[in-house]
């Protein structure tokens, strides 16, 4: 069955340890939940991010030899500093700029569970992803009457960049030779 569900989602199934497809497979349900509490509520819950960043760190002694040892799973918990704390710096400019909300806290805090679970390549993949899903969603919501002037939740399309690098990982690495 591992086989089957291998050649299906090449990405997601990748480690041979069953204790690591766990941790990804909470974390594509914490995933599935906050995209859509973020649409029906405008917001990211905390309990959703907690227990993916425990998942992640009960998967530590299994991951050791996946990342390479304690420094693959150093670069991890860099990629989650780099990417929220950058995100984080970025959304106060722009705030201070143009007098207005650009990113909630959940999105922030997000960002950088991505960071943690994806590691530095992947996450910039994944954050490059979810601008194009977000342009998207903001065009469609623009274009409808109700669009305008909306606020437009980018949780979900955080989150969906995270499921396909999740998913296609194998195949994003391959192509992309990181």
């Amino acid at each position: 069955m591992i086989q089957n569900l291998s050649s299906t989602f090449p990405g997601f199934i990748e480690y041979d340890s069953i204790a690591l497809n766990l941790r990804n497979l909470v974390f594509f349900f914490c995933l599935l939940y906050l995209s859509a509490e973020d649409l029906k509520r405008y917001r990211i819950p905390d309990k959703c991010l907690e227990i993916s960043v425990t998942a992640w760190c009960m998967a530590i002694p299994f991951a050791y030899h996946e990342y390479g040892g304690w420094s693959g799973i150093a670069v991890h918990l860099l990629a989650a500093v780099v990417y929220g704390g950058g995100v984080f710096i970025l959304s106060i400019l722009i705030e201070q700029i143009f007098k207005k909300e650009s990113l909630g806290g959940g999105d922030v805090k997000l960002i950088a569970v991505i960071g943690l679970y994806l590691g530095i390549n992947l996450s910039l993949y994944a954050l490059f992803c979810a601008c194009i899903f977000g342009l998207l969603i903001a065009l469609i919501s623009y274009r409808s009457c109700e669009g305008k002037g909306r606020v437009i939740p980018f949780g979900p399309a955080l989150a969906a960049s995270a499921m396909l690098m999740l998913l296609y990982s194998s195949y994003i690495r391959e192509w992309c030779v990181l």
